[in-house]
């Protein structure tokens, strides 16, 4: 080795010496240094970053500094909110590492998510980070689901947990809060008890990390609520990483007929919901109403729907107003009934009798003209209580092809042709709901599916749908489909290009889909 390259090696080590021997002091320092395994190879992170990184580790490394000295953190709550790929577990698994590395006093870490697999992401990105930096791995260690600093293994620690983990949310109270992946937990309980286990350490820093999700969820609440909080550190980055190849996005908008997947990961987003029945946009224009009805209007007629669910769904009942001059639909009232009364089994059911209380209320207020219901599960029983009270009642089974395409339809044409209106409840339940539901086209005819979450099944969405083939007849029209139409027929005829070219868009579209998987299905 030459003199100059043998002077130049030792510089380059004496400079590295000094920056390790300040990184305890300085954590802006320590994730500047780090090696991360980059999109264009390993490099160091200083190289690399790009200035939304940069503004949310300076606001995050006072606090950091702070729980490693154990005094008062200048903010002690920061919400995190980055696109798909755009390196946000990477980068606090940076600030666990410094404070597993550092840390002399006794701390505490709990990083939570959804499930294991969440749960995981920062473990492996810490895994990551120990590989492409050897030297860290003498202070660091991971060992299952803790980090932990080598020499005070019990005291200096990470754990890493499920929020579906039974008693999870048990234990030690953290100095560290991280919630990871906040839209995808379903068992809020668990959070709320994690939140309040921090609670109970004056000193301590929260930090809640996730995507974009939906609106009207309690993480979507607790996004309002944060932004709101007085002292809070809010990060929001909504475009697509830097890094991130087009390709990449792409692939994501070819199998997302709507666009909301890709808006929700690329472009942070917030959405109603997954369904494909309605883009974003058109869910949106429903709601321009600022709160029910309190009184009725002369010359609306008023219908209502009811989904009853017992055990495992929500029930939802469902008030609206008809005018036949402006061809308007309303949504007057609505109400989504838990499960709540136990049963001889001890699982809750929908308390019926409440149910049946608050139709009768409802539908002697607005002097109602027709109730419609769905005879599955409870409905038929209600309906048979309220008939009791002089309330007309009509089934729309979901067993007919006839009622499901007329449902389907009547409901598409009234959200495209804007006849439909509504207000929303603080909870986000209609907007939640009607955003679930998705088009199945069968040779029969079309009908509208939704899967069923902690919400229910679309119950609220369902009552409303109940009603508006009924909705459609007081304008003396209804766009709907029997068998006798050729896009139902099962050997239909082709249309002319003259035909296609003046035929209504709604039904050219679904004429034009593929009806291979309906076809085999009923070979089958």
């Amino acid at each position: 080795m030459g003199k100059l390259a043998a002077n130049v090696q030792q510089k380059a080590a004496s400079i590295e010496a000094a920056v390790k021997k300040r990184m305890p002091d300085d954590f802006l320092l320590f994730q500047r240094y780090v090696v991360i395994p980059s999109a264009f190879g390993p490099k160091r992170l200083g190289q690399c970053q790009v200035e939304f990184q940069k503004e949310c580790f300076e606001a995050l490394a006072p606090s950091l500094m702070a729980v490693k000295e154990g005094v008062m953190p200048p903010i002690k709550k920061f919400w995190i909110e980055r696109t798909k790929k755009s390196s946000k577990d990477a980068d606090l698994a940076i600030c666990v590492l410094w404070l597993m590395a550092f840390t002399e006093r006794p701390i505490l870490i709990q990083i939570c998510a959804s499930d294991s697999k969440q749960a995981k992401i920062i473990r492996d990105r810490c895994s990551e980070t120990l590989h492409y930096n050897p030297w860290l791995g003498e202070l660091v260690e991971i060992l299952d689901n803790q980090i932990r600093n080598v020499k005070r293994p019990k005291t200096v620690r990470t754990d890493i947990e499920a929020t579906g983990t039974a008693g999870s949310a048990q234990g030690p109270t953290p100095d560290v809060l991280n919630l990871n992946e906040l839209v995808h937990v379903e068992r809020w309980a668990t959070i709320q008890a994690h939140l309040a286990n921090a609670a109970g350490v004056p000193r301590n820093v929260t930090i809640i990390s996730t995507n974009a999700g939906i609106y009207g969820t309690p993480s979507h609440k607790m996004r309002e609520d944060v932004i709101a909080e007085e002292g809070a550190s809010i990060h929001i980055w909504d475009k697509p990483a830097p890094w991130i190849s087009q390709k990449d996005i792409d692939l994501i908008k070819s199998t997302d007929p709507t666009g909301k997947e890709s808006d929700r990961l690329f472009y942070g987003k917030w959405i109603s919901g997954f369904g494909d029945a309605l883009t974003e946009g058109d869910v949106a224009s429903i709601f321009c109403l600022d709160g029910p009805s309190l009184v009725t209007e002369p010359g609306w007629f008023y219908l209502m729907g009811l989904d009853m669910g017992e055990t495992h769904d929500h029930a939802g009942l469902v008030i609206l107003g008809v005018d036949p001059v402006s061809t308007l639909i309303k949504v007057c009232r609505f109400r989504s009934f838990a499960p709540t009364k136990p049963n001889a089994q001890g699982k809750n059911e929908v308390d019926v009798e409440q149910v049946q209380t608050v139709a009768l209320r409802w539908f002697r207020e607005f002097g109602c003209c027709w109730f419609g219901y769905d005879p599955a599960a409870g409905g038929r029983f209600v309906a048979q209580w309220l008939r009791k009270y002089g309330v007309p009642t009509s089934e729309m089974g979901f067993a007919s092809p006839k009622n499901r395409t007329d449902m389907a339809t009547s409901f598409v044409q009234a959200v495209l042709d804007r006849r439909l209106q509504s207000y929303d409840d603080e909870d986000g339940t209609l907007r939640r709901d009607i955003s679930k539901f998705s088009i199945e086209r069968r040779m029969s005819g079309i009908r509208l599916t939704a899967v069923s979450d902690q919400y229910g099944h679309a119950d609220v969405g369902t009552a409303l749908v109940i009603c508006l083939p009924q909705a459609f007849q007081f304008f003396g029209w209804l766009s709907t489909f029997d068998v006798d139409q050729p896009i139902a027929d099962s050997d239909p005829k082709p249309f002319t290009e003259e035909e296609l070219e003046e035929m209504d868009p709604l039904l050219r579209g679904l004429y034009d889909l593929d009806w291979d998987n309906e076809k085999k299905e009923a070979e089958e």
